[in-house]
């Protein structure tokens, strides 16, 4: 996957990064199915993924459920593409890889943002979705303490599907 030797990417895939993303995930799972083996990703490629994972982490409240949306509606080189669970686990790692990143200012302000969500919102369904993104989190250790200290100032809720992820939480 990584080339020595200049490619010309045509025009469309260098203005949609995504596009790019897409292939690049395409790729690795042809890979991992030809080969019976998971793709080790190039630390040259993470980098240049890292800017636009960042990115939607920050702007997004689940990042791995809107990029797999943009994904089904995107135009597809191959007539039949499901996108599945393996997308959502290449798409898992280059947001693991890019938010560890972050500084760590930012990664605060979004865990706090996504527990008030999760404490906030009355359907489960979507504080679900919530907790996926919160889950991101818990791999950082230099994010954990932090994580552990919003959730102790955190009022307990009437929803025990809050509680759970409040106490969780308290176990890190």
């Amino acid at each position: 996957m990584f080339v020595k030797y200049p490619l010309k990417y045509r025009v469309q895939a260098i203005h949609d990064p995504l596009g790019l993303v897409f292939v690049i995930t395409e790729l690795a799972i042809d890979i991992e199915k030809n080969l019976g083996i998971p793709y080790e990703f190039d630390e040259t490629l993470l980098r240049q993924i890292m800017p636009l994972m960042q990115r939607y982490y920050i702007q997004s409240d689940n990042p791995v459920i809107q990029i797999l949306d943009e994904f089904l509606n995107m135009p597809k080189f191959k007539l039949t593409v499901q996108i599945g669970d393996n997308h959502k686990k290449i798409i898992q790692k280059f947001l693991d890889y890019s938010i560890i990143r972050l500084p760590l200012d930012d990664r605060i302000n979004k865990v706090k943002f996504l527990l008030e969500k999760i404490i906030n919102e009355e359907v489960d369904s979507v504080s679900l979705g919530y907790y996926d993104t919160l889950k991101i989190a818990y791999g950082d250790n230099q994010l954990r303490p932090h994580l552990v200290k919003i959730a102790k100032s955190m009022p307990k809720t009437n929803r025990r599907f809050a509680n759970t992820i409040l106490e969780e939480i308290l176990m890190l």
